[in-house]
């Protein structure tokens, strides 16, 4: 993170709910997309439950059983999203 807020969609994502999908991507929380695109975070909320609805994002704290906990779990050591 660059420490700039976008004020803008993310390049290439073209919309809102493009650019919160891929903050979240990155791994953004939805709360942190929120703040780093400067719209509000029930909004960004709105987009993460659509998009994984969608099956376009996992949620990390049930996309294994574990509750994603990067770092502080045995479980988590060899997990891609706690990369």
């Amino acid at each position: 993170m660059t420490g700039r807020r976008a004020t803008h969609p993310v390049k290439g994502a073209g919309s809102v709910f493009g650019s919160v999908v891929a903050l979240m991507g990155r791994g953004f929380t939805p709360a942190g997309a929120a703040r780093e695109l400067g719209i509000n975070a029930d909004l960004a909320q709105a987009v993460a439950e659509e998009a994984q609805r969608l099956g376009l994002v996992v949620d990390t704290g049930t996309a294994c059983g574990t509750g994603c906990t990067p770092g502080a779990k045995i479980a988590c050591a060899g997990c891609p999203i706690s990369r």
